[in-house]
């Protein structure tokens, strides 16, 4: 009697299509062949490390943590529970914060300076 073929189950993909500026496509493509991977690949990676980091709204940075506002058209992508003041007294730079602002300005806002201001402490 011959054997049942198996199949391996792959997870479910979707289909996306993005349109990019030509720059930043030839960007995207240099950077995935520099690391010898495909372009699939390093925006999968991308995306899911940003939806593991993403919050909607604003980040905003308090006393020794940031926090997020709500503010319409606006991402922003780090931790909240960062130790602002322990990550300033041992002179670690906080890791990078993206803000993404969707609004009518359509701006990019990246900050990395979160030492609370005193007056605010």
């Amino acid at each position: 009697m011959p054997k049942k073929r198996t199949t391996k189950k792959t997870p479910a993909k979707t289909r996306v299509e993005l349109r990019f500026d030509a720059d930043l496509y030839q960007n995207v493509k240099d950077t995935a062949d520099a690391a010898g991977i495909s372009v699939n690949q390093l925006l999968s990676g991308i995306t899911r490390w940003a939806m593991d980091c993403v919050h909607v709204g604003s980040p905003s940075p308090e006393t020794s943590s940031i926090a997020t506002l709500e503010d319409p058209g606006h991402l922003w992508f780090g931790r909240e529970d960062w130790d602002l003041a322990e990550d300033n007294e041992t002179g670690i730079p906080p890791e990078m914060v993206l803000h993404l602002d969707f609004t009518e300005q359509r701006a990019i806002r990246e900050r990395t300076d979160w030492t609370p201001d005193p007056e605010e402490a």
